[in-house]
């Protein structure tokens, strides 16, 4: 019979300890290899950044919004992946004024690969607007990481039908519109009238004054104020001007007070409000002229009335006019009124001294006579 040479049991064991070691190696392998890798964040900022120069004149105060766009294109390994707010493979996104930021933040890949797109800047035609035409060629270069996800391994840009990588992604754009026509401009006329028998045509002042002395004004005008003259009863204008700025500018028109004697002044405050909006190609203006009760007119009209002096009598010094107190050849009063007073005082205190010294005589006669 022959002898059967069974092998040692911790022999066996230790057989059986390697394969469940090697088991227990291979089973998370498998599975790992099994299972799709998780998508990973790569954040695109400090990568990628966007500048918008924006220019526009002075005083004008337009937004400077401008709208882009990052569109995904086809390539050999598919489309590439876009921020979560994307709407299919075009990703939109807004910059304002002048400045530089990073707009695209952390996209979710879900697999490696280059991947091609296109930024652009949206020309949405608004009037006054002057769009950058810039086509730019972003690639993205996706790469799996050691923990199964994605993240971008290189970043670069091109402007189509330059040579060279671009350093940064620039869009240049700005606002500028044709002033208003000055011919277009109301220019409505300031009329005096004078009521009364006056003895000669006398000469008046109107002021045009902006509310802001930096307004634009007619030309002929001095600090924000155009001044203009008229002779008698008549009429004159201001002039005309334009604006380079949309905005709202508004002046007032009065009359000045030079001190006439014999004169009342018109105290009228007429106001000027002038709307400056964008238009085709051109700003455009509404004009709007209201009185002190805010109802509109259609000109500027001043009433002066002059009231003869009452000639003195023979002798006399002063007369009541409506237009005040004069002196003699319709003169300023108040140098003779000075005089009068002092003369009536002065006469006053001779009488009283005169009195006095008569009353005092007659005290001392009857005195003697009593005695």
């Amino acid at each position: 019979m022959r002898n059967i040479v069974r092998p040692r049991r911790s022999v066996v064991a230790l057989v059986v300890a390697l394969l469940a070691g090697v088991m227990g190696v291979l089973a998370p392998m498998t599975q790992a290899q099994a299972e799709p890798p998780a998508p990973g964040q790569g954040d695109l900022a400090g990568l990628l950044t966007v500048t918008q120069h924006f220019t526009q004149p002075a005083g004008v105060g337009a937004s400077g919004a401008f709208d882009y766009e990052l569109t995904a294109l086809p390539g050999a390994d598919g489309l590439g992946d876009l921020p979560a707010t994307a709407t299919g493979s075009t990703y939109t996104f807004t910059m304002s004024g002048e400045t530089t930021a990073d707009p695209f933040g952390a996209i979710t890949f879900t697999h490696p690969g280059v991947f091609d797109y296109q930024l652009r800047q949206i020309d949405a035609g608004t009037v006054g607007y002057t769009y950058d035409a810039t086509d730019y060629r972003v690639t993205l270069e996706v790469a799996g990481r050691s923990d199964g996800s994605f993240a971008i391994a290189a970043a670069a840009a091109q402007a189509v039908g330059s040579e060279g990588k671009a350093a940064s992604l620039v869009f240049s754009c700005l606002y500028a519109v044709d002033p208003t026509d000055p011919n277009l401009m109301a220019n409505p006329s300031v009329n005096k009238t004078v009521q009364g028998p006056a003895p000669r045509d006398e000469q008046w002042e109107f002021d045009l004054t902006a509310q802001d002395p930096t307004n634009p004004m007619p030309q002929g005008s001095d600090d924000g104020v155009k001044t203009v003259l008229i002779t008698g009863s008549g009429s004159a204008e201001f002039g005309q001007w334009s604006y380079a700025a949309a905005g709202t500018y508004v002046y007032t028109v009065t009359e000045k007070n030079t001190g006439l004697l014999g004169y009342t002044y018109d105290p009228a405050v007429y106001t000027i409000t002038d709307y400056v909006t964008p238009g085709e190609g051109r700003l455009v203006l509404e004009r709007v002229l209201t009185n002190a009760m805010n109802k509109r007119v259609e000109s500027f009209d001043f009433v002066n009335d002059f009231t003869r002096p009452v000639e003195a009598p023979p002798g006399g010094i002063l007369a009541f006019t409506g237009g005040g107190l004069l002196g003699p050849a319709g003169t300023n009063a108040l140098p003779f009124v000075g005089l009068m007073v002092v003369s009536l005082l002065g006469l006053g205190l001779c009488l009283f001294l005169v009195w006095k010294r008569r009353r005092g005589a007659g005290d001392d006669e009857a005195v003697d006579a009593r005695a």
